[in-house]
């Protein structure tokens, strides 16, 4: 008898007042020990997700699930689950080890009890020599690891992240978020995690859910959903720089239809200074050194493109620079709908110039 997933959602919609849908018709299901990564744009609906999976909110139609229970009607207490936010949301009037033990104490465990669990959790994160500090005495990134204890303190099945790094530098992002990945590895438990850092996404997740305007646009493993996105929009949106979209003229394709956006991916568009066999003339727009490789935006046949250089690559705006790619490292979509086509495109070459 196989068990319920950890969370699922059935046909769920949310809608605010007279407005439009916030979220519209979603169905998911998170297995247990799963790490799933929520992203997508600013107004699409992740946060409000969250909440409806926390009990915040209720959703207009549909249902939440936890554990194969329908827990629609129920607060977020009885749901028993544990929430990092953005904001740390620490007592200011407390030190670490309060902080850390106020859940514990709110259910009204034995005081020896919340001193083992406090201590234990406080070393995971290293906060033990923090323990009589108040937030205002914590760097950034200790208020977020205390956030996080207290959050993991309560050893819950299920745990929530709404943009839980988004306050802190990058080296500090980088940082958490390791922590992070090692504290799922240890605990086992179930994390659900809204960003809207791609990096975090790529990095931590078993799954990836890109929403789009309330609706799930992709779902899945995350090389699955960078090697194969099934619309223009998860290709744009997943990647940093993200994937060129472009005419079929603009890569020199031979017998493409007009109705047809062909993509490529930067690190797939490589730019050199000298021609080879196959490559395509551009002109240089502007070049962005970011240490272990360049990236150099052209402009082809009314087209801006992309692509990656070497380390050291010399050239300005206006040079004439050669751009090669392999033909089944391109992705066609249509163009009226941006879906995914499933026509190859491994045969086409370019035309030269």
């Amino acid at each position: 008898m196989t068990s319920s997933p950890a969370i699922q959602l059935d046909g769920v919609h949310k809608s605010y007042g007279g407005g439009g849908a916030v979220l519209r018709g979603i169905d998911l299901e998170i297995d247990e020990g799963e790490l799933v990564t929520i992203v997508g744009p600013s107004g699409c609906g992740k946060s409000t997700l969250l909440s409806l999976i926390a009990g915040f909110e209720r959703p207009t139609r549909g249902h939440v699930r936890l554990h194969g229970e329908i827990v629609d009607d129920k607060s977020p207490r009885e749901r028993r689950l544990a929430m990092v936010f953005q904001s740390y949301a620490l007592y200011p009037h407390l030190d670490v080890f309060e902080n850390i033990a106020f859940p514990l104490r709110i259910a009204k465990l034995p005081a020896a009890e919340v001193k083992a669990r406090v201590e234990e959790t406080a070393a995971r994160l290293g906060l033990s020599a923090l323990q009589r500090r108040r937030p205002a005495q914590l760097s950034g990134g200790q208020r977020q690891r205390v956030a996080l204890a207290r959050a993991l303190v309560r050893r819950p099945s299920i745990c929530l992240f709404d943009e839980p790094l988004s306050n802190l530098d990058a080296k500090l992002r980088v940082q958490m978020r390791a922590e992070i990945a090692k504290l799922h590895q240890e605990l086992g438990s179930t994390f659900v995690y809204v960003t809207h850092d791609q990096s975090e996404a790529m990095t931590l997740s078993d799954r990836i859910v890109v929403l789009d305007a309330g609706a799930i646009a992709q779902a899945g493993p995350p090389m699955e959903i960078y090697e194969r996105p099934l619309s223009t929009f998860v290709a744009s949106f997943l990647g940093s720089p993200g994937m060129n979209l472009v005419a079929p003229e603009a890569l020199g394709l031979e017998g493409t239809s007009v109705s047809v956006t062909v993509g490529v991916r930067p690190e797939d568009l490589r730019v050199t200074r000298e021609p080879s066999p196959g490559s395509l003339p551009a002109r240089v727009y502007v070049v962005e050194p970011v240490g272990s490789e360049t990236w150099v935006t052209c402009e082809r046949a009314s087209c801006r493109l992309v692509g990656r250089a070497e380390a050291r690559f010399d050239a300005r705006s206006g040079d004439t620079v050669h751009l090669r790619f392999e033909a089944n490292r391109l992705h066609r979509f249509d163009r009226a709908t941006g879906a995914r086509t499933g026509e190859p495109l491994e045969s086409l070459a370019p035309a030269g110039d």
